[in-house]
C-alpha cells in the first residue's frame, strides 16, 4: 500500500454498489480521464449522494492498494465544466 496523498480530482459521481433492497451503499467518482475512485465512507460521502451523476471537484486523501485507488473526501464542489463537442458536418 502506498503512503496516502492529498489530491484533487474532477469527474463524475457513480453508484459502484448497491444493498439487497436496491439502495446505494458505496460511491465512486469516474474522472473525466477515465479513473475510477472509489469514495470512503464519511459525512462528506453522505452529502456527496445528492450529486450522483453530476460533476464534482473533491479534495481529500488518496489511498491505493492493489491497483484500487480510494479518495477520503474533505471537501467537494459542483464542476462546471463544459468540454467542447465538436460536430462533424455530416450533410453539406
Amino acid at each position: 500500500m502506498k503512503q496516502p496523498k492529498k489530491i484533487t480530482i474532477r469527474g463524475i459521481v457513480i453508484p459502484e454498489t448497491w444493498n439487497d433492497a436496491g439502495e446505494i451503499n458505496t460511491l465512486s467518482i469516474v474522472t473525466y480521464t477515465e479513473k475510477k475512485y472509489l469514495i470512503a465512507e464519511n459525512n462528506e460521502a453522505q452529502k456527496l449522494k445528492s450529486f450522483l451523476r453530476k460533476q464534482v471537484i473533491a479534495k481529500g486523501m488518496l489511498t491505493e492498494n492493489d491497483e484500487k485507488k480510494s479518495i477520503v473526501v474533505e471537501t467537494f464542489e459542483q464542476d462546471e465544466f463544459k468540454p467542447k463537442v465538436r460536430t462533424p458536418h455530416l450533410f453539406k
